[in-house]
This record gives structure tokens, C-alpha cells and sequence, in this order.
């Protein structure tokens, strides 16, 4: 949930990052086209989306929506199916390219790795081949030299084609002393290493994460053996509950006003970028179900999360959740103008809470 800092229309990332002044929702068409239809289309179709809705081990979500006629309704359950066990820790060419990297990683800073910890969407049931990134908190040894950290860049840097291998570089002890103590650390981000970078996963959200992370222990020839995350940090729940509140206040609430001015004189059927449509229908919705929950849910779920609260939205989160995981589904401005209204109900509970 680190705040973006660069615009990209990419679908490889989970989020499209935003900088300043950028057009949100860009499109190459301009003006009214009433030909063009709604992506929903008149034909009936009922779709169910199953994953975590708890990071980690625990409960999962099914989502289902049924459309039916041109006077459509929509029906949302969401509910406990199966618990993961240990043979699902990892999706298995997940686990493969973690080996290879992990591998690389030791060849080119020899003792510098000791253990990683994979968080995000890899261990959320929600982690889509060529489409995700992958999420690590690295626990290092000791201080990378210069050298080492230009080669480990190289390194992240390789992993853009198929999925950015992202993360946090962090001592045992900065782990155990919490992200406020934290000034800055090397971070890498769609790929590219900042080796002193503030902010951005340096908050109590990536704790928390840890805590339902898998673990990887490194050893001394290079095997890894991965087992449920152990850790626990007193305040991590709390602190991920107040860094929500203050992310959807301080950043959601004024894009949303800058991204509704833009779309102003747009007609509802312009098309837009599907990855900017999805990333504002679920990323504030995951930030409302932290805040009740404590919880760090997957993308994903939290369009789970959004359904069962909000209802009316049903049948467009589910277009937007399948859009994420690879289904080639269009959005337009009514879509954009539905995403940006989820957002004003998700801002409102942050009153609502009074914190």
C-alpha cells in the first residue's frame, strides 16, 4: 500500500503510480462516441472469483455475482470455503523464481542475504504470473558495500519482464524496532533500487504483512526452506489501522478530487485504462478493511470486502477483480465515475471511525 510516485498505463503492476499533474484517466479517444456499448453487455452470465481473503493462512472469500435480463440484479456471498495449508504456501513457478533470484542474490553479495520474507499478493492467493509483482522484506547481515548494492539493482532490475521482484532491505534489528525508527532503508519499487529511500514500505502495513508472510531461511549451500512468518510486532495491527486511516484521508481523498475534474467533460463512454479504474475500485476498499479488521487482505478480496459492504457495487468489482487477474475486460468513464464513487464512501468511514 506504499503511495505511488510515477505514472505508468502498464497492466504488469498491481497499481498504476501517479505523479502530480498526470492525466489519471488518459485515453487516446476523445469526445462522445453513443455507439460504443457498455463493456457489461445484455447477456446474462453468472462468475464466481475464489481467494484469500486473509493474508497467509486463514479464511477465504468466494465472490459471486448473478446477472440476469436487461433489469439485472446482482447476488454477492462471501464466505468460508477452505482454509490453505502448508503444500500451498507458495504458487510452485512463484517458489521457482524466488530459488533462481535467491540464488543470484547470494552469488553476487555472499553472506549479505539471510533470510526473506515474501508478503503481498504471493501469499494472498492472489498472485497472477506475468501480471503481479512479488513482494519481499530482505533480512540482511550486515551493510551492503557499494559495489553490491549497484550489482543487486542490476539484479531487480532483471526481474521487470516478468513480474518486478520488489522489497525492503532490513536489518533483524530494525524489524524488531518497528518502521517509526526506521529513517530510511534500501527499497525497491516496479524494479528499481533506491538504496536510501523514506517512506514507501516503511510503515506498520508492511509489518503487518510480515506477520502473515511465508519465510524463507537461507542456508549455508543455499537451500531455502519456507515455512508460515513467526514474527510479531506489538504494534503493527494499531499502526496499520492508523497508517489506513491517514492514507485515505491524506492521499485518496484529494486524488479523487483532482481525478473527478479531469473526467468532468468526458462522456461515460469514453474508454479508459482498465489498470486505473481497478487500482482506485480496490486499493481504498483494502485500506476500509484494514481499518475494521486490522487485517492486510489481497487486491482481490478486498473487491469481496467492497461487495458485501456495498452492494450496488457488486457487479462492477467483480469486472474489476477479473480484470486483474488477466481477463481483458474495458472500462469506460462511467466506470472511472463508479470507481471514484467507491472511494468517497470508503473516505467517509474515516469520519465515521472518528480517530
Amino acid at each position: 500500500m506504499a503511495v505511488p510516485t510515477t505514472w505508468t498505463t502498464s497492466t504488469q503492476y498491481d497499481y498504476p503510480p501517479v505523479s502530480p499533474g498526470r492525466q489519471l484517466f488518459a485515453s487516446e479517444r476523445h469526445g462522445c462516441n453513443p455507439k460504443i456499448a457498455h463493456p457489461r453487455g445484455p447477456r446474462p452470465f453468472k462468475r464466481t472469483q475464489t481467494f484469500n481473503s486473509r493474508k497467509g493462512f486463514g479464511v477465504r472469500a468466494r465472490l459471486t455475482v448473478t446477472e440476469a435480463g436487461p433489469g439485472r440484479t446482482s447476488r454477492v456471498w462471501s464466505g468460508i470455503v477452505a482454509d490453505m495449508t502448508t503444500s500451498a504456501l507458495l504458487p510452485t513457478v512463484l517458489r521457482t523464481r524466488l530459488t533462481a533470484f535467491i540464488s543470484e542474490h547470494r552469488r553476487l553479495a555472499p553472506g549479505f542475504l539471510d533470510r526473506v520474507v515474501v508478503t503481498g499478493s504471493a501469499t494472498a492467493g492472489d498472485w497472477w504470473e506475468g501480471t503481479s509483482d512479488i513482494d519481499l522484506v530482505l533480512v540482511i547481515r550486515r551493510a551492503p558495500s557499494q559495489d553490491e548494492l549497484v550489482a543487486l539493482g542490476e539484479l531487480h532490475r532483471s526481474t521487470i519482464s516478468e513480474g518486478p521482484v520488489d522489497g525492503v532491505y532490513l536489518t533483524e534489528q530494525q524489524l524488531a524496532e518497528g518502521p517509526d525508527t526506521v529513517g530510511a532503508a534500501p527499497q525497491v519499487v516496479e524494479g528499481a533500487l533506491d538504496t536510501q529511500a523514506r517512506g514507501t514500505q516503511l510503515t506498520w502495513v508492511t509489518w503487518r504483512e510480515v506477520e502473515s508472510g511465508v519465510e524463507g531461511v537461507v542456508d549455508a549451500v543455499g537451500a531455502i526452506t519456507w515455512m508460515p512468518s513467526a514474527r510479531r510486532f506489538p504494534g503493527a495491527e494499531e499502526g496499520a489501522r492508523a497508517f489506513s486511516r491517514h492514507n485515505l484521508r491524506d492521499y485518496w481523498q484529494p486524488l479523487g478530487i483532482r481525478a473527478r475534474a479531469q473526467l468532468f467533460s468526458r462522456c461515460d463512454s469514453d474508454p479508459v485504462d482498465p489498470v486505473t479504474v481497478r487500482w482506485i475500485a480496490l486499493g481504498p476498499a483494502r485500506l476500509v478493511a484494514t481499518i475494521e479488521t486490522g487485517d492486510v487482505i489481497s487486491k482481490s478480496a478486498s473487491g469481496a470486502f467492497a461487495a458485501e459492504r456495498w452492494p450496488a457495487h457488486a457487479e462492477f468489482l467483480l469486472r474489476a477483480v477479473a480484470s486483474r487477474t488477466g481477463e481483458d475486460i474495458p472500462f469506460t468513464v462511467a466506470d472511472a465515475r463508479q470507481a471514484l464513487d467507491l472511494l468517497d464512501q470508503c473516505v467517509e468511514i474515516t469520519g465515521v471511525d472518528g480517530r
